[in-house]
């Protein structure tokens, strides 16, 4: 065989290999595949492949312990160098986090992988032999690419029609459950090196590819139940924690129907501490317990109050005191000193504007 065509069928079965990676790790974070971003990862992982490759030609030395420990060494620099550039290419381009991307990357490292060995792995022990290499070559070696990559898009299909990427960032909902997946995900990349390890002279077969594509389907399933699991149990905290809300709303209510008039302040002070500990909302919640504080203020024959900018600081220490000892007074003397300043201003401004009024109209 020519060096041309040699060169032409390392780089067609590279970049159809690195297609399919990031044709499924996209797909498992829920993102259409862009040029620009498959290029980048296929450049950066392309240069980390020749680095590796060029720093490890030279140390096997046949069948020896020290050329299975160069291989696993390099397998684990490699393959982890290249989930973290695709993890590092959809943080930049997609904007998910690296643990994210890099998980996803690992997962379809493993498919992909696993796939086109066990494809390679039969092909080269049941083809025959031609007198020309050329058709044996693209036999062993593009055919199980090409199948790689159908894999690979047939995965991505069906986690993009399941709607798997609604559920996949729940997997990353705390530390221990990142662990855990981004751990197993590690592990997955080794599975066929570790085989070939245990079962050097294992000879492909029926039975050896329904295991292999049966534990990639395993893989699969089993990611995906703890994805929607670990989702489903979140939503349902979040219920628990709206109908507590809703509860403490209630009682809050309850609690101020009957209120005397010149409790009005004491029951609006109440009112807003409880308010702001429940928190009900993502956002907005500080002016939303204001505004509803001074409708109780009106409703009971009190005058309304504006919290001033210069005084937050207080206001805000007064919050906490109730947060922290329960303790109401220094919320409504707040309060209280807040009405003062409110109504001062109001007057001397309705003073000044009476006095230029008068003023006006003295004039010839």
């Amino acid at each position: 065989m020519g060096l041309l065509f040699r060169l032409s069928v390392v780089v067609f079965v590279y970049l159809v290999f690195g297609l399919a990676m990031f044709w499924l790790s996209v797909g498992i974070v829920g993102k259409k595949v862009k040029a620009v971003p498959f290029l980048l990862y296929t450049a950066c992982s392309g240069v980390a492949n020749f680095l590796a490759v060029y720093s490890v030609a030279g140390l096997y030395t046949g069948e020896t312990l020290w050329s299975y420990i160069i291989d696993l060494a390099y397998s684990l620099v490699i393959y982890s160098i290249e989930a973290a550039a695709l993890g590092l290419v959809i943080r930049k381009c997609y904007k998910i986090p690296f643990l994210h991307g890099m998980t996803a990357a690992m997962l379809s490292h493993f498919i992909i992988y696993t796939t086109n060995s066990v494809v390679a792995g039969a092909a080269s022990t049941y083809s025959p032999l031609f007198d020309r290499m050329y058709i044996y070559t693209f036999i062993t070696l593009v055919i199980p690419a090409l199948w790689a990559l159908f894999v690979a898009f047939l995965a991505a299909y069906v986690l993009r029609r399941s709607g798997f990427y609604r559920y996949f960032e729940a997997l990353f909902s705390s530390r221990a459950k990142t662990a855990l997946i981004v751990g197993v995900s590690f592990m997955l990349m080794f599975v066929w090196t570790a085989m070939s390890w245990f079962f050097p002279n294992e000879e492909p077969n029926a039975l050896y590819a329904v295991f292999y594509f049966s534990l990639i389907a395993v893989v699969l399933l089993w990611v995906q139940f703890m994805a929607m699991y670990t989702a489903g149990e979140e939503k349902i905290l979040v219920q628990q924690e709206t109908i507590a809300q809703q509860q403490a709303h209630m009682e809050l209510l309850e609690e101020l129907q009957y209120i005397a008039p010149e409790q009005a302040l004491t029951a609006a002070a109440y009112f807003h501490a409880k308010f702001e500990n429940i928190h009900p909302f993502a956002d907005g919640n500080g002016r939303a317990g204001r505004l509803a504080m001074n409708y109780l203020l009106v409703l009971h024959g009190h005058p309304p109050i504006i919290i001033h900018e210069e005084d937050r600081k207080e206001y805000y220490a007064a919050l906490e005191a109730w947060d922290t000892g329960q303790d109401l007074v220094p919320l409504r003397n707040f309060l209280k000193s807040q009405t003062e300043k409110t109504w001062e201003k109001q007057i001397a401004k309705s003073e000044r504007k009476k006095l230029k009024s008068n003023k006006n109209s003295e004039k010839p």
